[in-house]
């Protein structure tokens, strides 16, 4: 599109008949108004009382919800915003006996890990302090900043954690490091250490004995006790291609932040290959640096436009070809036109996923056979406008009796 140009007065043109006459009859118009009589306010009508300006509140005697004084424009514009700086992120540990959760003791945007006995025989310990410096604006990576978008997040220090789901293992991401802490009161212990690239979406496997994170588009892992790091993927970096995050439509608008996940047993780690190379490339400018070339490129799924191309591979811990899921929609393959909603493992080690269409009007889950990719339709829904997507398909594990093996779906 051509830039907007202003003629000259000499190069105007002069207006077309149509419009000068609508110019006219809205002259007409604004005079006629000006000359009518004006019409006499009803009988009842009130008039309105003389305002006058503005007197300082002065509190009544013994009233206690009367303000103490100007609340400073600092506290209505900072964050976190006033009321707001409470803790969150709480988690149990596995074994019931332990709260933990983030808080930040003076109120700030800078949180650590707090630690309390749940039958409240001792007060709350922080029990993660960084070590060498919490996440700030200022040493982030630019991978780590645009997750933190993608989540909405603004707190900085200790942003987030984890709990083995077995044990009392304790996983810290920290300025793109990784470290563990084996319950309270234990010394935290780097594990991963990263120079160039961070290491993101880190996960421990259930039993808390390995880690999983993705650096640089590739998929690594490592065990905690200690050993050298195994990257379990190739292909992808350089390429525009990445594995084992989750693409920008799964995080934008479906809720799923992750793109790999561990098998139960730990032996296997189920993982989304997300293919960028054919979506045009959108730069955004950063407006108010120092340097006025300063800018990013992504590859931005327009509506309408092509999206990425979504994979889903099973591949061993202790390394080996990815065996690749059968995605299709009545044995065909849709391409980019697939939505990859949901994925999870089951505890008889197969795998699920939530696939959708394109028109987001239907919704298939699927079980995968990860040594050869095959599925088995277990239920498909309807719409004629769309389905709301939700995150309550909830396996039974051992121990439901007869129910054993099956799932909890809502819908």
């Amino acid at each position: 599109m051509s830039p907007l140009r202003v003629l000259p007065r000499r190069d105007r043109r002069p207006l077309p008949r149509r419009l000068g006459l609508l110019g006219a009859a809205l002259v007409a118009l604004m005079a006629l108004g000006c000359t009518q009589e004006r019409v006499p306010p009803p009988d009842d009508w009130i008039p309105p009382a003389e305002v006058s300006p503005l007197e300082p509140y002065e509190p009544m005697p013994n009233d206690d919800h009367a303000p103490q004084g100007a609340i400073p424009i600092e506290e209505v514009a900072k964050y976190p915003l006033p009321g707001t700086a409470i803790p969150g992120a709480f988690r149990f540990s596995e074994d019931g006996r332990w709260l933990t959760y983030l808080h930040s003791p003076d109120r700030s945007l800078t949180r650590q890990l707090y630690v309390e006995p749940v039958d409240g025989s001792a007060p709350a310990t922080v029990m993660f302090s960084p070590p060498e410096g919490g996440a700030t604006e200022d040493n982030l990576s630019p991978e780590e900043k645009l997750q933190r978008e993608r989540r909405r997040e603004r707190a900085l220090g200790v942003t987030s954690y984890a709990w083995a789901r077995t044990g009392s293992r304790v996983l810290v991401p920290l300025r793109g490091d990784l470290w563990v802490q084996d319950g309270p009161g234990a010394e935290p212990r780097k594990v991963v250490d990263t120079e160039d690239a961070p290491a993101l979406d880190p996960m421990l496997s259930r039993d808390g004995q390995h880690l999983a994170w993705v650096q640089d588009a590739e998929l690594y892992t490592v065990p905690v006790a200690g050993g050298e790091p195994q990257q379990l993927t190739s292909g992808a970096r350089g390429t525009g291609k990445t594995h084992g995050l989750a693409e920008y439509i799964a995080q934008e608008e479906m809720g799923r932040h992750r793109g790999f996940w561990w098998s139960h047993d730990a032996e296997r780690l189920a993982y989304v290959e997300v293919d960028e190379t054919h979506i045009p490339i959108y730069r955004i400018a950063h407006q108010g640096r120092d340097d006025p070339h300063s800018h990013e490129d992504h590859g931005y799924p327009f509506a309408g436009e092509a999206n990425a191309k979504v994979r889903l591979g099973v591949v061993p811990r202790a390394g080996g070809p990815t065996v690749w899921m059968d995605l299709g929609l009545d044995g065909q393959d849709v391409g980019d036109d697939l939505y990859l909603a949901r994925v999870g493992w089951l505890p008889d080690g197969t795998l699920t996923a939530q696939l959708e269409d394109r028109a987001q009007s239907r919704l298939d889950l699927v079980r995968f056979d990860p040594r050869t990719g095959a599925r088995t339709l277990l239920l498909s829904e309807r719409s004629e406008v769309w389905i709301n997507l939700h995150s309550m398909f909830e396996p039974l594990e051992h121990g439901a009796g007869a129910l054993e093996g099956g799932f909890v779906w809502a819908s």
